[in-house]
């Protein structure tokens, strides 16, 4: 699954940063990388999260857009 905003999102981050959102979030920066790369789906819990933690860059859509849909990324 091909997910351009929580990619860009997540590139945008330093090391440090990446480290410390995936910490906020209760994953790992590997985790995360594996969402990125579109060989995980977050679940519903942790797109939530986040969300909640990217204070605004990132909407529920963008993350599970299967659960959220598509429609709402327009």
């Amino acid at each position: 699954m091909d997910l351009p905003e929580l990619k860009q999102f997540l590139d945008e981050l330093t090391p440090s940063e990446l480290d410390e959102y995936a910490k906020a979030c209760g994953t790992s920066a590997a985790y995360l990388a594996q969402l990125k790369g579109g060989h995980r789906r977050a679940s519903t819990k942790l797109a939530r999260k986040l969300v909640d933690e990217s204070r605004g860059r990132l909407r529920l859509a963008s993350v599970r857009p299967d659960v959220w849909g598509q429609a709402q990324l327009a």
